[in-house]
């Protein structure tokens, strides 16, 4: 009885070497065996693997009339059709397969990723997990970088997890301006593409939509903690600014009413697994590691008094840049030139743009009639 087969997978699971053996072995005793692919990283008419293996196929347009190949199969008596990135096919084109299943008889295993870069499902996949006679994902799966299984396939571009863009483009699991890797759930959502030790080059990414719900998830996890303790749970620096880019990074003021509650917050605070580290050379804030569990996505943690200088030098600056879009554009230029330069120096990345943070606090006091206070001044020599 023909069937028609769908099994999936992530990026660098195996997909295509096994679509490969799965049609080197079918032809050894037989001559019905044909190849087709909906694209594949290599030049057209190519099934590739990365172990470096290949084979030629019959290369398919995605959302084309398959008449012309259904031809084909008949005039060559073909009994078994083995298909590679079959998450390309349109609806249509999946609903031929079918028919080519149950009206000429013909076996059909099918290949292919089940969801995008946005975890959404390829119209293609969602039509063969619907009508296929049965799926299965692959026996061998990616990891993270983490060690937990890969289920996420990430678009990484320049560094950085992409949240939005085309669904459908081509590309590899290598290191590159626009490359593909394999994430866990977790680290798909935060963002973290290694090990925070190995995540030392300063990166600046264009604003993240995302940016907003990763500080709520963070607020969602350290609330029922705090709360009793503490005035607000506040969003602050480049990542608080609509429109700017930022290191992908959330900085966060968790706001106390007076000094005398630092003590205890600070304690509650360590208790849910952050590591205190001291003010970072900033007078009037105490800041954290996060927790390595649960893992949330990459942020910075502050202990602020309400109003004194550290923290009304964060809503300050957060308030007169945003709706501002002449000193958003201009602090990301003056951020991605300063990331260009340093390389993994964070100290003189800073520095590099102290100048421009102290001219805007400045004339927020000014314009608010607070009291004027001296900006640190770095020797750039």
């Amino acid at each position: 009885m023909p069937e028609l087969t769908f099994t999936y997978g992530t990026m660098a699971a195996g997909k295509s070497t096994l679509a490969l053996q799965l049609c080197w072995q079918l032809r050894q005793g037989r001559s019905d065996v044909a190849l087709w692919t909906f694209g594949d990283r290599s030049d057209a008419g190519m099934v590739t693997s990365r172990i470096g293996i290949e084979a030629s196929a019959e290369a398919v347009a995605p959302g084309s009339d398959l008449a012309p190949h259904i031809e084909r199969l008949r005039r060559d008596g073909i009994n078994i059709l083995v298909i590679d990135e079959a998450q390309f096919a349109s609806v249509e084109q999946i609903d031929a397969l079918a028919q080519i299943v149950d009206d000429l008889g013909i076996d059909v295993h099918a290949f292919g990723l089940s969801a995008d870069f946005l975890l959404n499902l390829f119209p293609g996949s969602a039509r063969l997990f619907a009508i296929s006679d049965w799926a299965h994902e692959l026996p061998l799966t990616s990891t993270c970088w983490c060690g937990q299984k890969g289920r996420c396939n990430a678009r990484v571009v320049n560094g950085v997890v992409a949240r939005q863009g085309n669904q459908f483009f081509t590309g590899d699991v290598n290191e590159g301006v626009v490359h593909y890797q394999v994430l866990c759930r977790t680290h798909y959502r935060s963002g973290q593409l290694r090990a925070e030790a190995q995540m030392d080059r300063v990166v600046v990414v264009d604003a993240d939509p995302e940016w907003p719900t990763q500080f709520e998830e963070i607020v969602a996890f350290l609330s029922p903690f705090v709360e009793a303790f503490i005035v607000r749970i506040e969003h602050v620096g480049s990542t608080s600014v609509p429109g700017l880019a930022a290191k992908p990074i959330i900085d966060i003021d968790v706001v106390v009413a007076d000094e005398a509650r630092l003590p205890e917050a600070l304690s509650l605070i360590e208790a849910v697994g952050y590591k205190w580290v001291g003010d970072l050379d900033v007078e009037g804030r105490e800041a954290f590691d996060a927790p390595e569990t649960p893992r949330l996505p990459q942020h910075h943690l502050y202990l602020v008094v309400e109003n004194n200088r550290a923290h009304c030098d964060h809503w300050l600056f957060r308030e007169a840049l945003i709706g501002n879009s002449d000193l958003i554009d201009r602090y990301a230029r003056i951020k991605r030139e300063n990331a260009d330069l340093v390389g993994d120096d964070i100290e003189r990345y800073v520095a590099l743009k102290a100048a421009f943070v102290a001219e805007v606090l400045t004339e927020a006091r000014r314009s608010r009639e607070m009291e004027s206070v001296a900006y640190w001044e770095p020797d750039l020599r």
